[in-house]
């Protein structure tokens, strides 16, 4: 009756643990003080005992070895005494010493009972129970097993479905992320998703940008845009950030910091706080609570954080949350770097294309103060640099501002127009023909310009045939507003550059060779007539006068007759440089031919360009030449408008006024009428 009543008792039991809890009482009831309860279920071994109320797991490959120390007392029973020694198994004791236990066990041996009855004798009718017992136990252990088994198989069709939905998922998400390059799109799409699929009503997704050192609000679902707008302005500073990453939150590759940990006073300061949320109405979440799943780069680098609120139906299961949202944080951080370097990609792109269009026009000027004047221009206008400039070696070797664009009046005022080789940044590129990134020209000792702004700088050297010649500089506003790719694009433009300025030198020098004299390296006739058409034409514009004397040296055929063609030229030459002594300095001397010269004089009246001439007369005739060589000169003088209108008028005329002097005797000036 007692097996029966057991078997009704225990068959309603739902769960292994109560069917123990159950055994223990039953054991009791029958006054079985001591016991020790063996099964095995598949591979796995398992003990429970009174000293061991829970079931335990025996690890290790060994088998329990009981027929050691068992007599065998009938058909399903043995008898075994522990007369020296406890009875151990792995490091428990599960056999007490000096006991008698009988063992009863099933058809297969895998469950094994031991029992140690109270009474002297233990009577007949236990034992037939016992077996009885054992054979319920093994039925009841293999029903309890394959129920595990088939919860196993459920739990594993469950997380399959859910793995199968996930992955569906991610592929529609990252189908969608990569149908565009616009990161913008890309937050907007990453942000709804994460509020579709995973129950959150706020998202708000941040990245870090470097130039600020700070998280700046980037994408959001499920806040009003005019807050939106608000939150957009409040950069999150890195180190708050940093503050929360830190182990004690950490969960998985995550972050989750409970309201009454942060320690921030205004949570808003880092997430967003939704209004009129009651925490009461939350099961396991707080409207202040923050959830921080960080963004990573491929090198490991935090480009971003997700951060999420108002779980839809009030409560949220944190891992299980986290294990999706990182999935999702990993696809988003794919999708942002792929549009970050597609994006890039372009500009660069679109910069060389800006840099092809620069350098073409550079080849159409050959004035190099016109070419360099537009370069800065168009390369302040490209590429939104705060400052341009273009420094070139002069004449002392020091480096001049032959070109800028930027700068504003009264800071140019202050600047330094000239630097020597070794000083500040541009004279250290200089001298050491390196470019440089300065990515905080406050913390670059070299620096010396403007401290009102935090810049970044870059400095190229021009060169011609690896001869430095000047240096091509820019500024940028912003801590690492200027990268390597700015560098590439002023590396490239400081080629072109250089190669348009050594055209220009070299068309520069060809123009001079073809308008200068070769001996005295006067302007030639060529020059006089192209100069004389200017000045004759601003002459006329702003109402000024004009003047032109035209020069013969006497007799100069004798000087050559006696003295040889040597000593000719070289009284050319010295004739050629006291002219340029005694006009002032915006008149325009040039070599005629053989021993004439014009002197061209804007503004000069009549009178004054008559007193020139005689003091020129005056001062060859007191002038020790080579081989004390006495020399007169003939002049004649024109006047524009009083003696003539036009470029033949007044070309005839100061010929005439040449030949009149000669005609009088010579060493002697003499007017066109």
């Amino acid at each position: 009756m007692f097996i029966n009543n057991m078997y009704l008792d225990l068959l309603k039991i739902k769960n292994r643990d109560e069917l123990i809890s159950g055994i223990i009482d039953i054991f009791y009831q029958r006054k079985i003080d001591d016991f020790f309860l063996y099964f095995e279920q598949g591979e796995d071994r398992y003990y429970i005992s009174p000293k061991n109320p829970d079931i335990k797991i025996i690890k290790g490959d060994n088998e329990f070895d009981w027929k050691r120390y068992a007599i065998k007392q009938g058909n399903d029973f043995w008898h075994i005494d522990t007369l020296l020694y406890d009875i151990k198994l792995g490091d428990n004791i599960v056999l007490n010493k000096n006991k008698h236990y009988f063992v009863y066990t099933n058809d297969n041996e895998k469950t094994l009972l031991f029992t140690h009855y109270k009474m002297i004798e233990f009577p007949k009718s236990i034992h037939e129970e016992m077996i009885k017992f054992i054979y319920l136990m093994d039925s009841l252990f293999s029903k309890f097993y394959m129920k595990k088994i088939e919860d196993i198989y459920n739990n594993i069709d469950r997380r399959m479905d859910t793995l199968t939905d996930k992955i569906q998922t991610l592929q529609r998400l990252s189908g969608l992320l990569q149908s565009t390059f616009e990161i913008k799109k890309i937050l907007d799409i990453i942000s709804q998703y994460i509020s579709d699929s995973l129950g959150f009503k706020v998202v708000l997704l941040s990245l870090y940008n470097e130039q600020k050192n700070a998280f700046v609000r980037s994408s959001q679902y499920g806040i009003d845009n005019e807050v939106f707008k608000k939150l957009k302005k409040q950069l999150v500073p890195y180190s708050t950030i940093q503050d929360l990453m830190v182990e004690k939150y950490r969960i998985s590759k995550s972050y989750y910091i409970n309201h009454k940990e942060t320690g921030i006073q205004k949570i808003s300061d880092l997430s967003y706080v939704v209004p009129y949320e009651k925490p009461d109405d939350y099961t396991n979440w707080h409207p202040e609570d923050i959830l921080l799943i960080p963004l990573y780069s491929k090198d490991k680098k935090i480009i971003g954080i997700i951060t999420v609120d108002k779980p839809v139906d009030h409560n949220i299961r944190i891992k299980e949350a986290i294990d999706l949202l990182e999935s999702f944080a990993q696809t988003a951080s794919l999708a942002i770097e792929n549009t970050r370097l597609f994006n890039k990609m372009n500009g660069l792109i679109s910069d060389l294309e800006k840099i092809n269009d620069i350098s073409s026009n550079l080849t159409s000027y050959l004035d190099i103060n016109s070419m360099l004047n537009f370069l800065v221009k168009e390369m302040r206008a490209n590429f939104n640099y705060i400052n341009v400039t273009v420094w070139l070696f002069n004449r002392n070797g020091e480096l001049e501002i032959r070109a800028s664009a930027g700068y504003g009046d009264e800071y140019l005022e202050e600047c330094r127009v000239s630097v020597s080789a070794g000083e500040g940044i541009t004279g250290w590129v200089a001298e050491n023909n390196v470019p440089v990134l300065v990515q905080d020209t406050s913390a670059d000792p070299r620096y010396i310009g403007r401290s009102d702004l935090i810049l970044s700088e870059i400095a190229v050297p021009l060169k011609i045939s690896n001869h430095v010649i000047g240096v091509l500089n820019v500024e940028k506003e912003g801590l690492n507003s200027l990268d390597k790719n700015d560098l590439r694009i002023i590396s490239i433009m400081c080629s072109h550059l250089s190669t348009a300025i050594d055209n220009t030198f070299k068309y520069e020098e060809t123009e001079k060779l073809a308008v200068t004299d070769g001996m005295t390296g006067m302007y030639n006739y060529r020059y006089f007539i192209n100069r004389l058409k200017e000045e004759l034409v601003r002459a006329k514009k702003l109402n000024i006068p004009l003047s032109v004397i035209m020069i013969d040296i006497d007799f100069f055929k004798d000087i050559n007759d006696t003295y040889g063609h040597i000593i000719g030229d070289k009284i050319i030459k010295e004739l050629a440089e006291l002219l340029r002594s005694i006009v002032r300095k915006g008149d325009i001397v040039t070599r005629y031919g053989g021993d004439e010269f014009f002197v061209i004089l804007p503004g000069s009246s009549k009178n004054f360009t008559i007193k020139l001439a005689k003091r020129i007369m005056k001062s060859v005739n007191t002038f020790k030449f080579t081989k004390d060589i006495a020399l007169t000169l003939s002049l004649g003088t024109v006047t524009y408008p009083e003696d003539a209108s036009t470029m033949d008028s007044l070309l005839r005329w100061v010929d005439d006024a040449l030949y009149a002097a000669k005609k009088k005797g010579r060493n002697r000036v003499e007017g066109s009428k």
